[in-house]
């Protein structure tokens, strides 16, 4: 039996500048509707308030059948300054985090499958990017310091350049999973770069400034 959903959206503004097998049946099928607010049980209060200056978009993903939901929220970026690889190839690049947040009352299980090969930017044709999910946990009190305190990116993405990138994660009810997206840019933007997940018939979807790649699923 499927189930129902409805995806809610919430956005906001900032500035970033710079030149498998289904483990369940059930897939996610989401429409879209205004999210005009979000209730917050008092106990996640502090941390939500916390979090909320470095959140670019949430999406609320409501099961109308058992009124049971599923919450994305992708940051904001940070970065910008240039990363060279061991081949002396030069990056412009951004990092983003995303928080999934299982409030049903059964487990998720979270599949990211990204390849290792360069995306062409649809609106330039000399300008491609790759993508990274470094398996490095978040530490939510660091978000303050430089790349969201991911650390040395060149000790992160060294080894990883030529990798595919993949994640997979339980995440139980009534709980929470993060991770961390590093975007690769062979040239610097000519303005705001915006990035993050949402899902769309159980598939999670990562879009870059309008253009969308498949990035693996997400099932209960």
């Amino acid at each position: 039996m499927k189930t129902g959903l409805i995806l809610l959206i919430i956005m906001s503004t900032g500035l970033f500048s710079c030149s498998q097998k289904n483990k369940s049946q059930n897939k996610i099928n989401a429409d879209i509707e205004k999210l005009d607010s979000i209730k917050i049980t008092e106990n996640k209060k502090h941390q939500a308030d916390n979090l909320k200056r470095f959140i670019d978009t949430e999406y609320k993903y409501i099961d109308t059948i058992i009124g049971k939901s599923l919450m994305i929220q992708n940051s904001l970026p940070k970065g910008g300054l240039e990363y060279t690889a061991p081949n002396g190839k030069r990056y412009v690049y951004a990092i983003f985090w995303t928080r999934i947040i299982n409030e049903a009352n059964n487990p998720v299980e979270l599949a990211i499958d990204v390849p290792a090969t360069s995306f062409q930017r649809i609106d330039s044709s000399n300008n491609y990017f790759k993508i990274f999910v470094p398996k490095k946990r978040i530490n939510f009190d660091k978000l303050s310091l430089l790349n969201f305190g991911i650390g040395d990116l060149g000790v992160i993405l060294d080894d990883k350049l030529q990798k595919a990138s993949s994640l997979q994660r339980t995440i139980s009810p009534k709980d929470a999973s993060s991770f961390y997206i590093i975007t690769l840019f062979s040239h610097g933007l000519d303005g705001p770069v915006r990035a993050g997940i949402s899902i769309k018939d159980g598939n999670l979807l990562y879009t870059v400034n309008g253009q969308e790649i498949q990035f693996g699923q997400i099932n209960y």
